[in-house]
């Protein structure tokens, strides 16, 4: 079983006996510790938003409070993950989104790794994004919360303007990372037109070791 697989499951696993044993953080393998929370600098997390909620239980027993908590994280050189925890206490919600973010890394497309390669419209629910890819040394024109979440994919230059629904946090992040993840890009162009590029060599000797006749015309 991976590092992964293995904190999922300290995560999820719930303690028989209750009370307070129930919500207390497990203990992560060192390597996934040091990967996640580590002081290298290579990985970095943003806390998008927690929130709080109660649901009924029974006439007699009350009602039950439980958290929701969305964490992103990313290298700041392209990857980039959101992730959900729901638990019984904030701290606990937070660590499990966490886990799910760094499990839900996505590669985003970076044009020169900056900025992004075109103009991007993007919906989500009722939160209409709109982005622009600007010119290095322009920086990053955007909310707070879009300025974080820009420095963990890598995103130095941008413009990022929103339309409906900016109070919830939970649909800009994720109309964020969609907008991203919905780029065309030119390698996405040659393989809907099925038209590649073929190197020519004109000297006898050809590099790495290749055949002319077997390995290339």
């Amino acid at each position: 079983m991976d590092l992964t697989a293995t904190a999922r499951l300290l995560f999820t696993r719930q303690s028989k006996g209750g009370g307070d044993s129930a919500a207390a953080l497990p203990v992560l393998p060192p390597e996934l510790r040091e990967a996640m929370y580590g002081s290298d600098g290579v990985w970095d997390r943003v806390l998008v938003d927690v929130r709080r909620s109660a649901r009924p239980l029974g006439r007699k027993e009350g009602k039950e409070e439980l958290y929701t908590a969305m964490v992103a994280s990313g290298n700041m050189k392209g990857l980039l993950g959101l992730g959900i925890g729901i638990a019984e206490t904030a701290q606990l919600a937070v660590a499990r989104a966490h886990l799910d973010s760094m499990n839900r890394l996505a590669a985003v497309p970076l044009y020169r790794g900056h900025t992004v390669y075109h103009s991007v419209r993007h919906t989500f629910h009722r939160l209409q994004m709109q982005m622009e890819p600007r010119p290095e040394g322009w920086g990053l024109t955007c909310s707070d919360l879009l300025y974080e979440l820009c420095g963990l994919a890598g995103i130095r230059n941008i413009s990022i303007k929103l339309r409906g629904g900016r109070t919830n946090k939970f649909f800009v992040a994720q109309c964020f990372q969609e907008a991203l993840l919905s780029q065309s890009t030119p390698h996405d162009g040659v393989e809907a037109s099925g038209m590649y590029i073929r190197e020519v060599y004109s000297g006898r000797k050809l590099p790495g070791g290749l055949v002319r006749g077997v390995h290339v015309m």
